[in-house]
Parts: structure tokens; sequence; C-alpha cells
């Protein structure tokens, strides 16, 4: 069975940037230590998901589209991506595994979206899945009582509350359409946004609440701005 630390570092050691003929050496010494460090941040991101889910990092490396993800997955980081935005990834990863099995085709469907979203877009996703009145996990007393209020007015009064104007949550959650998890639709004469069906699958086994909590505890200074 492969070992997936060993396929990591190879997929480092082999990085196009690495074998640059037009880099020289003081330059390709340097981009080789950002490349092993965010190779290294990667790792320990998804080691850390794999193991909170009982998963062995060998049964990555062991399924048929597993190199493809992972190869993917740690381009991502090199391009400078946030540790959220890998933690999210990091429990895609996870969840095709809980769902079944590795696939790159479905991954992928999620993958481009996650690693695009900022911080502030990351929040306001995961603020609107918490008033969605219809997550599985939502008692049936507690969807009837969100069903007679706005999963939109409910985020904005949360957002607000934590100190974003409402000009701001308006921009953000435009920004998101281009994930494809939100959607926009007419209300009160004006836009109102909520969840897509997209990003209801992805949230059964994606939980973007747990990934912000995580990767808060390693910013001691975040706040919601």
């Amino acid at each position: 069975m492969p070992n997936l630390t060993d396929v990591l570092g190879s997929i480092t050691e082999t990085a196009d940037w690495m074998k640059s003929g037009g880099i020289l050496p003081v330059g390709r010494a340097a981009l080789n230590a950002y490349l092993k460090r965010r190779s290294a941040e990667a790792q320990e991101i998804l080691f850390e998901e794999l193991r909170s889910g009982g998963y062995l990092p060998e049964q990555v490396a062991a399924e048929d589209d597993g190199i493809a993800v992972i190869h993917g997955y740690v381009r991502t980081a090199w391009e400078g991506r946030a540790r959220v935005n890998l933690r999210l990834l990091a429990k895609a990863i996870r969840g095709q595994l809980q769902v079944g099995t590795l696939v790159a085709d479905e991954f992928y469907l999620y993958a481009e979206s996650l690693a695009g979203l900022s911080r502030d877009e990351v929040i306001l996703v995961s603020t609107l899945l918490r008033h969605h009145p219809k997550l599985p996990d939502v008692p049936e007393e507690e969807a009837g009582e969100r069903e007679k209020q706005s999963p939109w007015l409910a985020t904005m009064a949360e957002m607000e509350a934590k100190g974003w104007q409402k000009d701001k949550v308006a921009a953000v959650a435009g920004r998101c359409l281009r994930s494809g998890f939100v959607i926009a639709q007419s209300a009160w004469g004006g836009l109102a946004f909520k969840v897509s069906p997209m990003l209801l699958d992805l949230s059964k086994t994606v939980d973007f609440d747990d990934a912000l909590k995580r990767e808060d505890s390693s910013r001691p200074s975040a706040t919601a701005r």
C-alpha cells in the first residue's frame, strides 16, 4: 500500500517549479523552502482530518483517484490558499471516503469553489447554513420555528451583531455567487441570498463551522471583520 507521506514528498520534489532552469540558485532555494513548508502544512491538516474520521493516510493513496486528488490538494497549498481553505478541502477528501470512495471528478466539482472562498465568504456560508431550516440534524420542532423567519434575515442579523455592516454582508454574499454555493432571489424589493442544493449536498460531509473553529484556534488575534 503506498505511503501517503512519500507520495506528498514526491509531488513536491517533482514540481515543475522546482525543475525550472530559468530560476537562479538563490531563488530556487527559496522556492524549494516555500513549497516544502506549504506541503508540510497541507499534510498536517489532511492527516488531522483523516485521523478525526478514523482513516489511515494510506487509505487515500490506495484509492484509484487518490493520487490525482492529493496532487490537486497540494497544488492548492502552493498557490498560497489560506489554512481554512485547505481544511475545507481536507474535509471534502475525508467526506468522500465516508460515502464510499475517492473520485477525482466528483472531488473537483467542489475543490475549485472551496479553494476560492475568502475567509469572509467562509464565515457567511457557514452562517447561512446554520440558519437554513432543513439541515438534516435540525430537530423537527426547531426547523418549524426557523421556517417562520427568513434564513437571509437571520444571517444578516447575526453578522451585524458581529460588527459587519449591512453593505458588507450583501457584498460578501454577492461574491459567494461565483462559487455556486449561494443563490440570489428577489425579496422585499431587493435581493435575498440562500444556500444552493450544491452546498447542502456538500454540507453533509463538510462542516464549515468546524473548519473555522479549528483554524481560528491557530489565529489567536482573528476576529470577524
